[in-house]
């Protein structure tokens, strides 16, 4: 069996924390399969590193221009780029975009993948692991999604704002709800005693995303800081995005006595976040990995999935998409108290084990579904 990796990349810690749990996901469920990633996912050595083959053939990211992404397409109708191991050989194709198919993004990641699945070849079963989509806000990424939708064999909505987006658009029974795949992913977990600091994970998304937050975002961030350096806490800026991203920009705008840690490796990112006496943060899965090792956090967000995330272990009023300065700063003092922050630690930790078991449910499902 031959299974291709599309929509994962190095670049987001979060997305690279997606491609690790799969692959070792499907090397557990499928013993004999051969795991593909494009070659222009990645530098060979972060392909070997994570023990993929690497596709005969380019294939774009599905955020790339339509017209680059059709041109890169058709490079492997050329000779040299068919047969064993090419696009063409695939069995199954696993989307792991994490948040690309939403009018938030433009109209081009729906329109590539659309493109992927009326071309593909047709022994080739498509899935979609769980992501974030929507909003859908015009009739043409409307049209193209009800497509999708139309021609997969699996879609996995990581939320119900997503599920409730995709079942608006084309109410077909192939759309299922389950939780991200990273949650299952586990780090050892502390204590809040053994904790030594808070982090903070910014995300440069926050400017140029949400009129909400755009204008004082970096204002709050150093109201945070301030209220956590007069506690006498250590504080920590956590840089999700690695050395390549853009959140390490946004340092130099920030005040007050803090380290910065940038990690490369997504599991060690993880078991940082794991160690944290508390997160604060604006990246998605730098929460995920937070909550899913019982650590509470705070949530400033731009988008429905960081309010569906929290929802998941019952902390909605911990997540915030415009600013609250007031209702933010009165979360802070109650994670800093140890008595509310140890509860807290064991609600999450309920929580996760009926996480853990819808995402060994939704396992079963791919696993019969790809080996009937």
């Amino acid at each position: 069996m031959k299974i291709l990796i599309v929509g994962g990349n190095f670049n987001n810690k979060g997305a690279e924390l997606m491609l690790n749990t799969l692959v070792s996901k499907l090397n557990e469920l499928f013993i004999e399969a051969n795991v593909y990633l494009s070659s222009l996912v990645g530098t060979k050595t972060q392909r070997e590193t994570l023990n993929v083959l690497e596709l005969k053939g380019p294939l774009l990211h599905v955020g790339d221009g339509d017209k680059k992404f059709y041109f890169n397409w058709f490079l492997n109708y050329l000779p040299w780029y068919k047969g064993e191991g090419s696009l063409w050989d695939m069995d199954v194709i696993i989307d792991i975009s994490g948040y690309a198919y939403s009018s938030k993004w433009g109209n081009s990641p729906v329109t590539n993948v659309d493109f992927i699945l009326k071309h593909k070849s047709k022994k080739t079963k498509f899935i979609f692991l769980p992501q974030a989509f929507g909003p859908f806000d015009n009739d043409f990424i409307i049209n193209k999604m009800r497509s999708v939708i139309e021609r997969s064999d699996l879609i996995f909505a990581r939320d119900k704002i997503s599920y409730e987006n995709l079942k608006n658009i084309n109410n077909k029974n192939n759309i299922e709800l389950f939780p991200d795949i990273t949650l299952s992913y586990k780090s050892k977990t502390s204590s809040f005693e053994e904790s030594k600091e808070v982090l903070i994970v910014p995300n440069k998304r926050m400017l140029d995303k949400s009129d909400n937050w755009s204008s004082n975002y970096i204002s709050l961030l150093n109201i945070i800081i301030d209220r956590l350096n007069i506690a006498n806490e250590k504080v920590s800026i956590l840089i999700h995005d690695g050395e390549q991203g853009e959140d390490k920009e946004l340092v130099n705008s920030l005040k007050g006595d803090f380290n910065v840690l940038l990690e490369e490796d997504p599991i060690k990112l993880k078991q940082k976040l794991s160690k944290a006496k508390f997160v604060i943060g604006s990246r998605f899965h730098a929460l995920a990995s937070s909550l899913s090792n019982s650590v509470p956090c705070i949530a400033l967000g731009w988008s429905h999935k960081y309010e569906e995330l929290f929802e998941l272990y019952d902390l909605t009023d911990f997540a915030f998409l415009e600013l609250d300065k007031l209702s933010i700063l009165n979360k802070i003092d109650i994670l800093l108290d140890r008595n509310l922050n140890s509860d807290l630690r064991k609600k999450i930790t309920q929580q996760q084990e009926n996480i853990s078991d819808q995402n060994k449910l939704m396992w079963e499902i791919i696993e019969n579904y790809i080996k009937k």
